[in-house]
């Protein structure tokens, strides 16, 4: 990064520091009283990914159980088009539940550094290519750029001090601000 990048970088993190609050869906919360809220219901969360990953459940009862806590605990977008519906389209076109399962049970476990990162990240592009349906419509088909989204929400429901969110928006603003090029 350059130092006009850094500059805008510390200056825009001195703004964010001054506001102490968050906007969730038009809500305005403080944001120690946001994350608050997003550590119990990860404790939740957590409840749900280790008995997906124990096997004490199976892929459908995994996504119903997230669609249903993350409806009742609207904390992390997941209800979006990047997280429930990606879900729902994934299981719905996944030629065999069992190997959709076992990818899942692979690539949501939070991956312990960049290297394991990258290999789950594409371990899910590549169950997407060869293990489910084609579809005419493609808006049926489960979008491969929603994969960060979708993996990285688990990942920092494991971690969250370690691995953020990553929202496509968030790409978005970094090109337009220049820390990211096409």
């Amino acid at each position: 990064m350059d130092q006009p990048h850094i500059e805008l970088a510390n200056k825009l993190l001195l703004e964010m520091k001054k506001e102490h609050h968050v906007v969730n869906q038009g809500v305005v919360s403080d944001f120690k009283e946001f994350d608050g809220l997003r550590l119990k219901v990860i404790i939740k969360i957590k409840e749900i990914l280790s008995n997906f990953f124990n096997e004490g459940i199976n892929v459908d009862k995994f996504k119903t159980d997230i669609d249903s806590i993350n409806k009742q605990n609207p904390l992390w977008g997941f209800r979006g088009a990047n997280g429930q519906m990606f879900f729902n389209m994934l299981t719905n076109s996944s030629i065999d539940k069992g190997e959709l399962a076992r990818a899942l049970r692979k690539t949501l476990i939070a991956p312990s550094d960049i290297k394991e990162a990258k290999e789950h990240i594409n371990s899910l592009i590549e169950f997407i290519k060869t293990n489910t349906k084609e579809h005419e419509d493609k808006r049926k088909s489960p979008r491969i750029k929603s994969v960060l989204y979708f993996l990285s929400y688990f990942w920092q429901i494991q971690e969250p001090e370690k691995y953020p969110v990553f929202y496509n928006s968030l790409e978005q603003t970094f090109l337009e601000l220049g820390f990211l090029t096409d």
